[in-house]
């Protein structure tokens, strides 16, 4: 079973996800920014049955929903911190505020960061007006 919490705005806050009796097997708890979009995003899991924290993953995001930084901890038995890694995020964007390049640069234990990734998209843009003109932003 899924139990969701709701803010006074109506916004999730948490959810736990339950697949056997005692404690939950994920919690996820949501940070809303002033924009009204999630501005962070922390999930837990644990080990069942005894709820035993075994990673946290902690998503900070701009004010646009662009993921910014993601943070994840391990943790061995007993609640000792096992290993840890960072992975941020670059953007180039284009004329109409979407992002047509992403990097994400991954770092572990301290490390100094190095690319792991790079997304590069088109957007098409089409005029609704009198006709139709498509845009091919590189």
């Amino acid at each position: 079973r899924i139990v969701c919490e709701y803010d006074g705005r109506g916004r999730k806050t948490s959810e736990k996800l339950y697949t056997h009796p005692g404690g939950p097997d994920s919690v996820t708890r949501y940070t809303y920014g002033p924009s009204g979009s999630p501005e962070l995003v922390t999930e837990e899991q644990y080990l069942a049955p005894d709820s035993v924290l075994l990673i946290r993953r902690t998503d900070r995001f701009d004010a646009s929903g662009n993921l910014l930084r993601s943070e994840e901890e391990t943790f061995a038995p007993g609640g000792a911190a096992g290993q840890s890694s960072t992975t941020t995020y670059e953007y180039e964007f284009d004329t109409f505020g979407n992002w047509k390049r992403q990097t994400a640069f991954f770092s572990t234990g301290g490390q100094e960061p190095k690319v792991a990734q790079v997304i590069r998209r088109t957007i098409s843009y089409h005029n609704q007006g009198g006709g139709l003109e498509i845009y091919n932003l590189p």
